[in-house]
């Protein structure tokens, strides 16, 4: 996974600096979702989406820091994101609005 696959201004691209900079294309765009589902609902809300998303975005830098880079910084600065991730759908799923509502309130939250 380590092997140039080709290289763009001098920097060479691997398999893991595809998986990296997919996983930061992902957990950017969760915020286009959350800005895209609020100014719909004309409030502010955090829809589903964006925890699948956060969750796979944070999994694929945790990817691309513990095995492509092999830096713990990286690594361990994607492990608390993922967790809350993973504790919102969980909750969701707890829940049961998975498939009966699109998003989740904020308010309902507080």
């Amino acid at each position: 996974m380590n092997s140039v696959i080709f290289s763009v201004f001098s920097y060479a691209v691997t398999p893991w600096s595809i998986v990296g900079a997919i996983g930061v294309v992902m957990f950017a765009l969760r915020w286009v979702v959350q800005i895209i589902a609020s100014s719909r609902a004309r409030q502010s809300i955090v829809p589903i989406a964006f925890w699948h998303i956060s969750a796979i975005g944070s999994l694929l830098l945790i990817l691309y820091f513990g095995f492509g880079r092999q830096d713990p910084i990286g690594f361990a600065s994607n492990l608390f994101p993922l967790a809350i991730s993973l504790y919102n759908l969980w909750m969701v799923f707890k829940v049961g609005k998975i498939g009966s509502t699109p998003e989740i309130q904020i308010e309902e939250a507080v």
